[in-house]
């Protein structure tokens, strides 16, 4: 039972009001896994800066984010101005717009390895693409990915990234469906690789390599994979290998693309990828996501010609809202001003400040954390062995640690359970001081309760 289950009960009985609702038309009461929690999920009805009000009126500092997407705080002035004109002009048309044609233009500019680009409406869809890409573009199936690595809600991806369960050695993981639903061939089409350990990788790679279409990664394993850095080192060795044996290297984007800076993981790292897929903070909180990669890949599997051929050596991608002129519109005013504000200097500075304050408080209660992220990403484990992988994260109390977010949460903190949390330019160093001084109440008041 959550020593913070009924302090959260008392301050918002109207969305334990409107769960009980919603759930005779939503399953679970919600529109998706990710905003589920116990006890209960909770409902929002106003959000500005760094902050979100509840529908108790509850007022909550938010180190959520929208789960990434609002790099520059909520509701930025410069975005609602663009999709309230735009909406005066055209909400949907279905064919191309010159606002598509000037935001792939831009993106181009900020990330030249993404010499054609196609839009999309989420990032699973995204990186669906870029899957359906390789298997096209190399004539092979198999695919490879991280234990921890999440990339949407596609079947091929949802294997090793969610499950409580571990199979195989450390060094060589041996694949596990995460979720019902899935077909078991996924398996057999799915490598599994253990991330950060160079030795290992490059020799399941060289073993398997002549199978293997695609090996897709996240820069930062943000949320299963406790947010680890992939570090450049090991990038590079993948880098070498999967242009050797003639895989096609996908960086999973959705929550590094714009995040890391204007040129997104590739960019920061100087290691660019054959295939990529983009999203979140793209459009600063309206649904958009992108994918792109090479002029010669995408030319050969995804430029149509019209010819009746076409269904033999090209993937099909389309969809009603892909380029949708709202969104486009809102993609560029994002652009612009983060072209502007140059955010990424100060967020690095309150990453690191926020980091560093959270691994001090944990220690006053002499409690093992390990704090991870980079620039405004960030996620903590409470472990004494450093985190490189999934099974790190595993091998944690996790139970401790949701009690604690749930104190967070309980306090006014939107803490996010189950997701890596994120800054934006909207924070002030307040808000951080405000943050570690409810984390140190909540360590406090577990503590006093004999619970920690």
């Amino acid at each position: 039972m959550s020593m913070f289950a009924e302090q959260f009960r008392k301050r918002t009985p109207r969305s334990k009001q409107l769960y009980e609702e919603a759930r005779r038309y939503l399953a679970g009461g919600v529109g998706g896994r990710g905003k589920f929690f116990k006890p209960y999920p909770l409902y929002f009805k106003r959000a500005y800066g760094c902050r979100l009000v509840d529908v108790d009126d509850n007022e909550y500092l938010d180190v959520t984010m929208g789960a990434g997407p609002n790099l520059l705080g909520h509701n930025l002035k410069v975005i609602t101005e663009a999709v309230k004109k735009q909406l005066e002009i055209a909400t949907h048309v279905f064919f191309s717009t010159p606002l598509e044609v000037e935001l792939a233009k831009k993106i181009n500019q900020h990330m030249p390895h993404l010499e054609l680009l196609r839009f999309a409406n989420s990032g699973s869809e995204a990186v669906r693409q870029t899957i359906k890409i390789a298997r096209a573009y190399t004539g092979r199936e198999k695919i490879a990915k991280f234990e921890g690595g999440f990339h949407g809600s596609d079947d091929a991806f949802l294997v090793s990234c969610m499950s409580p369960e571990i199979k195989g050695p450390d060094n060589a993981p041996e694949p596990v469906l995460d979720y019902a639903g899935i077909p078991s061939i996924v398996l057999e089409q799915t490598l599994v690789l253990p991330f950060n350990n160079t030795d290992a990788c490059v020799s399941l790679i060289r073993k398997h390599g002549k199978e293997l279409a695609a090996l897709i990664l996240e820069p930062v394993a943000a949320t299963p994979g406790g947010g680890v850095v992939i570090e450049k080192a090991f990038l590079e060795a993948i880098r070498e290998e999967t242009a050797r044996e003639g895989i096609l290297l996908i960086y999973d984007e959705i929550v590094t693309g714009f995040r890391l800076g204007l040129g997104g993981a590739a960019g920061h790292f100087g290691i660019t990828p054959d295939v990529a897929a983009i999203g979140k903070a793209l459009a600063g909180g309206i649904p958009i996501a992108a994918f792109g990669g090479k002029r010669e890949i995408m030319e050969a599997v995804v430029t149509p010609t019209g010819d009746t051929s076409d269904h033999k050596n090209k993937i099909f991608h389309s969809g009603t809202f892909s380029g949708n002129p709202v969104a486009m519109a809102a993609g560029l005013a994002m652009l612009d001003e983060i072209e502007r504000l140059n955010p990424y200097p100060y967020l690095q500075t309150i990453g690191d400040r926020l980091r560093a304050g959270l691994r001090e408080v944990f220690s006053r209660y002499n409690l093992p954390v390990q704090v991870s992220g980079i620039s405004s990403i960030f996620n903590f484990t409470i472990t004494d062995r450093p985190v490189v992988t999934r099974r790190d994260v595993l091998r944690s109390n996790t139970a401790l640690q949701t009690e604690f977010c749930l104190g967070l949460i309980a306090n006014g903190v939107l803490q996010p359970v189950r997701h890596a949390s994120f800054l934006s330019a909207a924070h002030q160093e307040a808000d951080i001081v405000e943050y570690l001084e409810k984390s140190n109440h909540v360590l406090m008041t577990m503590r006093k309760a004999g619970s920690i």
